[in-house]
């Protein structure tokens, strides 16, 4: 996810499984903030509310459509409508609803809105090329709000792992000796996606 992106970029996260949201977590004089200081907080509460507009406007718009059929006594009507209801006020609220325990049935009525604060998130903090592990305070920032919210969290460098990805790999592999990598930042955000989304990988031979 990217800051001021706006709203050209719902559509394409609607069907995913879950978010990636990137927040960057290192200074760098060249490289200008949108807000003109490093904020991680601010940058994922601002992502974060228009992921809310977006749920907020999906809802209401569902509300809309199944209000009549509810009015009508159509119990399942009425019962979607009550859950729509409920999800937007959480979503008003300026929480998301991946913060909700949401029931079994519910869950079932909710997909096909696609509604994106339901997603389940990885916090990739962008770190300095000194700060690889993350243990800057700029990272762990992101790593407390992500644990605070149930969410994973992996810390890479896009400068990094954009040198090691135009490497030959015996070249990639001295690289990483010299900065005393022993696994790419791109293959722990792969093992961590696997774990948000619960999936394995399973060779077969024969």
């Amino acid at each position: 996810i990217r800051r001021g992106a706006g709203y050209k970029f719902l559509g394409n996260i609607k069907e995913t499984d879950a978010i990636l949201h990137v927040v960057r977590c290192f200074e760098n004089p060249d490289i200008i903030h949108v807000s003109g200081r490093v904020d991680p907080i601010t940058d994922i509460e601002v992502i974060e509310l228009e992921l809310g507009m977006a749920d907020a406007e999906t809802l209401t718009r569902n509300i809309e459509r199944v209000n009549k059929k509810a009015r009508s006594g159509d119990k399942d009507s009425t019962a979607q409508k009550e859950l729509f209801e409920r999800a937007l006020t959480v979503v008003e609220g300026g929480k998301s609803l991946r913060s909700v325990e949401w029931k079994l049935e519910e869950l079932v009525l909710l997909r096909p809105l696609f509604l994106i604060t339901i997603k389940p998130v990885l916090y990739v903090a962008n770190v300095a090329d000194d700060d690889l592990d993350g243990a800057g305070e700029l990272a762990q920032i992101v790593a407390k709000y992500a644990a605070e919210n149930g969410s994973d969290f992996v810390a890479l460098s896009g400068d990094i792992e954009g040198e090691l990805a135009g490497m030959e790999p015996e070249d990639r592999v001295e690289f990483q000796a010299e900065l005393g990598i022993t696994e790419p930042g791109l293959d722990r955000l792969a093992h961590q996606a696997y774990h948000l989304l619960g999936l394995q990988t399973y060779f077969t031979a024969g």
